[in-house]
């Protein structure tokens, strides 16, 4: 009793909140409440079990959007009520988990939407969020296709960081396309870690994907419990001991305020940073003009197969090698070894994509120059033996694209395309002879594709170019076959986050979602990535591929194969069996073994 005494009184379990709360010099509070609620968070931090903590998260947050989010019994809506407490969320968990990414997804009338890719900056999250409040709610959730969009994603991330996925849902009940057993079992296969918090009453599938893959199942009482709920899943995750340690590449953002004139870039920093250019990450290359903020490089990417030294000493020349495609070659070429050349038409995106590669460490140069001109090709092949002293690969990657039905194409809108695709590859690869039969691993890799392997709506000057390409590949593969140079293609199919992509009216699909046509189109049921194509590249380009030539590599998870279902397999059986009968009553067919 005498131990802790002060306890007795009263006074002595409370602050006198006129004396810690003060004013600044403007009369407002908000510095002394934030300090407040920073030592708050600490305290939590500081209760939790002495376990090592993981370091990186990536963690989708999938909000319903459904009629079930107008209810009022959350002020002034299930939907607003999740909005301001989401956004105050995303604060904790990036103060909690500074290198770690979210994502944000959205599920209504049947379908998702990814509202924001994994990324690092919280800001745009909440701005996303923020903009949320004036869309409508509508029809039912789909919680099998958000899995689905946030599994295309997740898998890929390294095991030696968490991969979670975090519903709030306001829904009963769940419309799905198919069995979201299955989709569960996947789940759990590749240990990504689903919660949920649901505001109307338990749901026993919701519960039973919490159970599954080890995450945590709660509904909420009220705001304030819902408020604390968010907090319990913004505090980092024990880590697992189970992976082994590695190396991770990583980069942090750097706050620059620079303008963009031409190809001439100038930083506003210092003098001493006069000619310092800042480094863009992926999504910002295609902007244009000045751009104020906070620029991210690549954080990481999926890990490659290959050695980092199987294109050691290499030299590698990428037309159309400033954006996209391209540009994901020269990165992942660079990164095994290779020393690259980026070739296009635009100073200022070249000047980008060689800053941003010399920053991760690669040997990069570029050299402005149209395809279509020969001069301009045989000064890039100077350039680049100039440069790093030789030329083993040539990469053709430059290529021009855009939707047209055949009665509308102009001459001159055919021609272009022809002359960009087809003139320009042949254009360079003549320039690139010399160079090439003096390599002891020589390399051409024509970028093409399988539109023309059939045939495709509205693409009938792309089908003609690239046909083209494919029987020039084939025939100096044969003419060059002596000079120990190999030429070979590669066919993309639907390659995601691309301006080709996004021309060709895949912006306006969800990519990911299972409902998506051009999904339905695609056996291996995924929308391929650059990193994919960068990898036939590397095979075809190494040692690995060396007998090799004159073939075109197809990598669009079967998109050109596609033919539509006329009958399921249930009914093939039975129909089957039905004839199989009917053929040994006739006495016309031996005992099936069906």
């Amino acid at each position: 009793m005498d131990q802790d005494d002060d306890q007795y009184r009263w006074e002595s379990g409370y602050e006198r909140t006129w004396e810690v709360i003060q004013e600044d010099e403007s009369g407002s509070i908000a510095a002394t409440v934030n300090a407040i609620n920073q030592k708050n968070r600490r305290k939590e931090l500081a209760q939790l079990p002495n376990v090592r903590l993981g370091m990186m998260r990536h963690l989708y947050v999938v909000l319903d959007m459904s009629d079930a989010m107008k209810d009022q019994d959350l002020r002034p809506n299930r939907l607003f009520c999740s909005i301001e407490l989401l956004k105050e969320f995303i604060f904790m968990y990036f103060d909690s988990n500074p290198i770690s990414q979210i994502g944000l997804i959205i599920t209504r009338k049947k379908r998702s939407e990814k509202i924001s890719e994994l990324a690092g900056n919280p800001r745009s999250h909440v701005a996303l969020l923020e903009q949320l409040k004036y869309q409508e709610c509508e029809g039912e959730a789909s919680i099998q296709n958000a899995l689905e969009m946030g599994l295309q994603t997740l898998k890929h991330m390294p095991k030696y960081s968490s991969r979670e996925m975090l519903f709030v849902l306001g829904c009963l009940t769940t419309c799905d396309p198919a069995n979201i057993l299955q989709t569960l079992k996947i789940c759990k296969e590749n240990e990504i870690r689903c919660s949920v918090i649901s505001l109307s009453a338990e749901v026993r599938i919701f519960r039973k994907l919490c159970v599954d893959t080890k995450g945590i199942f709660h509904v909420i009482m009220d705001s304030s419990h819902f408020q604390e709920l968010l907090q319990i899943h913004s505090r980092p995750l024990p880590a697992l001991d189970k992976f082994e340690s590695s190396l991770v590449r990583m980069g942090f953002p750097k706050y620059r305020t620079y303008t963009t004139s031409n190809a001439n870039i100038s930083t506003t920093s210092s003098n001493s940073a006069k000619h310092e250019k800042a480094s863009m990450c992926m999504c910002h290359l295609e902007q244009r003009g000045g751009i104020n903020g906070v620029f991210l490089q690549r954080t990481m990417a999926t890990e490659s197969p290959f050695k980092s030294t199987i294109l050691q000493n290499q030299v590698a020349l990428v037309t159309g090698g400033s954006s996209g495609i391209g540009l994901e070659i020269c990165r992942e070429l660079g990164k095994h070894g290779c020393s690259v050349v980026m070739m296009g038409r635009r100073a200022e995106m070249l000047t980008l994509a060689e800053k941003m590669l010399t920053d991760e460490g690669i040997r990069a140069f570029s050299v402005q120059g149209d395809v279509r001109i020969p001069e301009d090709g045989v000064r890039a092949i100077k350039s680049t033996v100039e440069k790093f002293g030789g030329l083993d690969c040539l990469i053709n990657g430059a290529a021009g694209n855009f939707l047209c039905a055949a009665e509308n194409l102009t001459p001159n809108g055919f021609k272009t395309v022809l002359d960009i695709d087809t003139q320009g590859t042949f254009n360079m690869c003549r320039a690139a002879f010399p160079q090439l039969r003096e390599s002891s691993n020589a390399n051409i890799i024509n970028i093409s594709t399988t539109f023309h392997y059939a045939a495709m709506w509205y693409q009938a000057h792309v089908c003609a170019a690239k046909a083209a390409i494919d029987a020039l590949t084939r025939a100096l593969a044969l003419e060059w076959g002596e000079y120990g140079i190999r030429v070979n293609g590669i066919a993309p199919g639907p390659i995601a986050d691309t301006a080709g992509f996004a021309k060709l009216g895949g912006s306006l699909m969800d990519s990911d979602s299972s409902e998506n046509p051009l999904l339905e189109a695609i056996p291996l049921k995924r929308i391929g990535t650059k990193w994919d194509i960068a990898m036939s590249v590397l095979y075809l380009c190494s040692t690995a591929g060396q007998n090799i030539t004159g073939s075109i590599l197809v990598n669009d998870g079967g998109n050109w194969l596609y033919k539509p279902q006329i009958l399921d397999r249930e009914t093939v059986q039975s129909f089957s069996r039905s004839v199989e009968k009917k053929s040994r009553q006739a006495g016309i067919a031996t005992k099936s073994k069906l």
